[in-house]
């Protein structure tokens, strides 16, 4: 791995321990109090990270900064500020724009 991939890659697995420990209050706040927010939170907690172990994984397979939709490289910037990310800023507007089905593309 260079240097930007460790740096990423320690970047993603500290990600990954701060969600487990919001996991973890969460879960505690959940036994006082069951409600849907919590099972949101829970849920896109768990999708956040399901994104970080994917990155780890195309990081691993040397696919790590390559969008997902298109092949190109991902911006060295966008992925400093959201290591796990899955596509190019181009690709993320077309889905969000709703140009494209954001089922297109497949997960590594």
């Amino acid at each position: 791995m260079n240097e930007f991939q460790k740096k990423m890659h320690t970047q993603l697995i500290l990600r990954s321990q701060l969600i487990m420990l919001h996991l973890e209050q969460e879960r505690g706040e959940q036994l006082r109090s069951q409600n849907e927010v919590n099972v949101q939170v829970d849920h896109t907690m768990r999708r956040k990270l399901d994104r970080i172990a994917a990155a780890l994984k195309r990081l691993e397979q040397g696919n790590f900064g390559k969008c997902l939709s298109c092949r190109q490289a991902i911006d060295e910037e966008r992925l400093e500020c959201n290591p796990e990310a899955e596509l190019c800023i181009h690709c993320q507007r077309r889905i969000e724009r709703k140009q494209i089905p954001s089922h297109s593309y497949a997960y590594a």
